[in-house]
């Protein structure tokens, strides 16, 4: 990926990576990264608080957290013997 490109990961709508926006971490667009929304969630906010206070669809906050599980999914499963 190029510096300035800009990627909607695979199976996602919402989730894209690049290096201009926050970092390269996926992101719900260009300004919510999905560590955001689990912070947030962490919090006791909900996916309704999260995508009103971003003015964001409710849609991409849920699938950002679809998005972290299978990261997390993807990980454990990577790591069994």
């Amino acid at each position: 990926m190029e510096k300035n490109e800009i990627e909607t990961l695979p199976g996602y709508k919402w989730i894209i990576k690049s290096e201009c926006f926050l970092d390269g971490v996926p992101s719900i667009g260009k300004r919510v990264s999905v560590d955001s929304v689990l912070m947030y969630l962490s919090l006791g906010l909900t996916p309704e608080d999260i995508s009103r206070h971003y003015d964001i669809q409710k849609e991409a906050v849920l699938e950002a957290i679809l998005f972290a599980r299978n990261e997390v999914a993807k990980n454990c499963n990577s790591n069994r013997i």
